[in-house]
């Protein structure tokens, strides 16, 4: 078994990257804080990826497996981190991350093994986008050029969780039509750094293909209950899929995206839109698993899903009006949204952890 203190140490971390990660973005954006180091702006994007997610998916995956020798990746992915966080230089974070990756791959082709399934098969693809990603940075790609391997990682990994929650049952045209978004998404991960625009077109048309596939696959959307966690999970659900669809079409009308307002529509669709929609849903579904701590649910968490919503419009249609204050004011209350969450999450926690020794 795993103990929680070695969960907690990284989980710590994970959220301490996060919130230096956000501060770098909004600085990005011109937004007049403090710079304590250089790095929280050049590597926003690889410590939100590698630094906080990696962290996540490593220490959730060592939890499910319950292997000590599964906690190694999220302690990689940390300390790649911290070396970026505190100023190192960027070859050795991005081989940490590399290493990281790489074990993140190992496992999960282990876990493939023992399940055969389709759903574990769109996990493995989604950890060769994290490593094929990671390798090219660390060799000297720009970021940019190497993005799509990461937006691979949680898109197909999200689509892995959400076929095994609902018990997907494999047919002949759904597998069919699975197979040909991840043949797209890998192939066009793998254009990407030679052919940008043939290589984002690919992985665009993925997206768009793999937002309609979850709308009819994933039975969680559809539900009839509307309190509690299934209302919540249902409207998480909705808009995830909606920004992952907007998202392939953002890459699929401006490719290549690699710089300015498509760039940052295109990648915060997907990573805000998508990824956080199905963090706000998944994370309290999670944690208990983590951290052995309940988290009962309470309606204040519509607040924080209905500010990401509201500010990622705002800073999406700034994306498409060009206008740089409203990208900057929807980011920053992007920032808020990612912090009341926390708060919310972290309060229910405290009430979960009360109650149960009531």
């Amino acid at each position: 078994m795993i103990s929680i203190s070695n969960r907690i140490p990284l989980a710590v971390s994970a959220l301490l990257t996060l919130f230096f990660a956000v501060w770098g973005g909004l600085l990005r954006l011109q937004w007049h804080l403090p710079i304590p180091q250089a790095n929280w702006i050049s590597f926003h994007g690889p410590l939100m990826v590698n630094g906080f997610f990696g962290t996540v998916i490593g220490l959730a995956r060592a939890s499910v497996l319950k292997s000590k020798i599964g906690l190694l990746v999220p302690l990689a992915t940390a300390m790649g981190a911290w070396t970026l966080l505190l100023g190192g230089p960027e070859n050795w974070g991005a081989l940490l991350f590399l290493a990281a990756s790489l074990g993140y791959l190992l496992v999960s082709i282990a876990f493939f093994w023992k399940q055969q399934a389709f759903a574990a098969a769109l996990a493995l693809a989604g950890g060769c986008g994290w490593a094929w990603a990671n390798f090219f940075w660390w060799h000297g790609e720009p970021i940019p050029h190497v993005m799509n391997g990461w937006q691979i990682l949680f898109v197909l990994t999200i689509a892995s969780e959400r076929l095994e929650a609902v018990h997907w049952q494999p047919t002949l045209g759904r597998t069919l039509a699975l197979m040909t978004v991840t043949g797209l998404l890998m192939t066009g991960m793998g254009f990407q750094p030679f052919q940008p625009a043939l290589g984002v077109r690919m992985v665009a048309a993925g997206f768009l293909l793999l937002a309609m596939c979850l709308l009819f696959f994933d039975r969680g959307w559809n539900s009839e209950k509307t309190e509690g966690w299934k209302g919540f999970t249902k409207a998480c659900l909705i808009s995830a899929y909606a920004w992952l669809f907007i998202g392939g079409f953002v890459g699929l009308v401006t490719a290549p995206v690699d710089s300015g307002f498509t760039y940052d529509a295109f990648l915060h669709c997907v990573f805000l839109g998508l990824v956080f929609s199905m963090v706000f849903s998944h994370a309290p579904l999670l944690l208990p698993r983590v951290l052995r701590t309940p988290v009962p649910f309470h309606p204040f968490f519509y607040a924080h899903w209905l500010l990401l919503q509201a500010s990622l419009v705002a800073r999406v249609g700034g994306d498409v009006l060009e206008s740089t204050p409203l990208r900057r004011w929807g980011a920053l209350l992007n920032s808020f949204a990612l912090l009341l969450f926390i708060l919310n999450t972290a309060i229910a926690m405290f009430r979960g952890k009360r109650s149960r020794h009531l």
